[in-house]
């Protein structure tokens, strides 16, 4: 039972332990103006006693004489608990390697950061997307200044560690890991993929593109036309249906076969993967069922073959909502279904039933009509939007740097993608942040 402070409440308690079981209570502390006039000692009531008609009233009064916790509010600043940073995500090894690769990198500078020093600059950094100003250097200008970041360390220092902050020893690197065109940022990209792995994974999983802005020069920026930030780097997460991203892989430069793995790395049964037509065919799909893993995604019809569906023109015909399905011997349901235009589905474990509705706004009649939709279709719709969460929570709390080294904004993505919070589009320690509450101690 959860108590408020009430005397009611006080009394209700009591009332209740008695009637379950007898257990021992503090004597009540009573007024002085009743110690005075009682000083003598009441023998206790031995079990041959006749109940006292006025017990219930005693019992009344003494309850009522029991001293309540008076609270005094008062007008002054409120001072926030300070909360250790959060080491789950980013661990004092991650930490202490960049401090070390940093100090190697700028050894004639004599810089001799540590690991606390990049600490605080990542709680600087989520402090700067919470509390947005136009450049770096207004957080320490006297009419606008933020205790949070200045108080913290000095602008001098911040910038100069923001221009010298390093990942890899380049003069101990091999020319075969130079292929790797991250081998800069790919030390810090493996040990947060393997902190994401470690997390228990949820039910329901979204395989979908994340877009880190990016409009300098670089071999690994991609075009894509259809994101609202269109040019970048392309990376895949798989993110719950709560926006918590559980993997991430860069795009560029990766087989198929390679990204299928984000959904291969589950290892329990009765996972759900939402993914689009990038991934989907038909062995992917029965191969994951064989391994207790379903799915449900789009599907490019020239990838199934011996499938003969409606045409769209023949669904267009019937009205919007009309259908048509065929199952194959694996029990692999394949579904067309017709809105403004044809889309095309497969599952593994959801059909066409139950029939939906979903209202719909028809041009001709200038009026909402009740379109029947497939459960399939529902289904896909409710779960697929994990990682479009996450990089909408992102870009809530994200704060841009410009710099020359474009895997400095790989980087400061992924930092902004250390999930609640909230982990860049999606940076996770602001992603994190928001979803626990949690502030960075300065």
């Amino acid at each position: 039972m959860i108590l408020d402070g009430n005397a009611s409440d006080m009394e209700q308690l009591a009332e209740d332990d008695d009637e379950e079981e007898e257990e021992w209570t503090p004597p009540a502390r009573i007024d002085e103006k009743s110690d005075s006039s009682n000083d003598q000692e009441v023998p206790e009531a031995s079990e041959e006693d006749t109940t006292n008609p006025n017990e219930t009233k005693t019992k009344q009064s003494t309850s009522s004489k029991v001293k309540r916790k008076e609270y005094q509010w008062k007008k002054k600043k409120f001072e926030a608990p300070a909360v250790e940073f959060e080491e789950y995500f980013v661990t004092e090894e991650m930490l202490q390697e960049i401090a070390e690769e940093t100090n190697l990198y700028s050894v004639q500078k004599e810089v001799n950061t540590n690991a606390k020093e990049i600490e605080q600059i990542l709680g600087m950094y989520m402090h700067m997307g919470l509390n947005q100003m136009p450049n770096v250097r207004a957080y320490w200008e006297m009419e606008t200044r933020c205790p949070a970041v200045c108080d913290v360390m000095s602008r001098g220092r911040f910038l100069k560690l923001l221009t010298l902050i390093h990942f890899q020893d380049n003069l101990n690197v091999s020319e075969n890991a130079k292929k790797d065109k991250l081998w800069k940022l790919r030390p810090w990209l493996e040990q947060l993929r393997q902190r994401f792995l470690s997390i228990p994974p949820e039910e329901c999983h979204a395989v979908d593109e994340i877009m880190v802005p990016f409009k300098g020069k670089s071999q690994l920026r991609c075009y894509m036309p259809g994101k609202p930030h269109r040019w970048g780097f392309k990376m895949w997460g798989r993110a719950g249906q709560s926006g918590y991203l559980y993997d991430l892989m860069f795009a560029k430069g990766q087989s198929i076969l390679t990204k299928r793995s984000l959904m291969l790395v589950l290892q329990e049964k009765n996972h759900k993967i939402f993914a689009d037509n990038y991934f989907t065919s038909v062995p992917f799909v029965e191969h994951l069922e064989q391994r207790g893993i379903y799915y449900i995604g789009t599907v490019r019809m020239n990838r199934v073959k011996n499938c003969q569906l409606m045409d769209e023109k023949d669904l267009k015909k019937k009205g919007r909502g009309s259908l048509d399905f065929r199952v194959n011997q694996e029990d692999l349901i394949i579904v067309k279904w017709f809105d403004n235009k044809a889309v095309n589905l497969i599952s593994s474990f959801v059909g066409i039933e139950p029939l939906g509705n979903v209202k719909r706004w028809d041009q001709k009649a200038k009026s909402h009509i009740m379109v029947p939709r497939p459960a399939i279709v529902d289904t896909y719709n409710r779960f697929m939007g994990g990682v479009d969460l996450l990089g909408m929570l992102t870009a809530l709390y994200k704060y841009n740097f410009r710099s020359r080294r474009w895997y400095l904004y790989i980087w400061w993505h992924t930092r902004s993608n250390d999930h609640k919070a909230p982990v860049q589009k999606l940076n996770f320690c602001h992603f994190y942040v928001w979803l626990t509450g949690y502030t960075v101690k300065g």
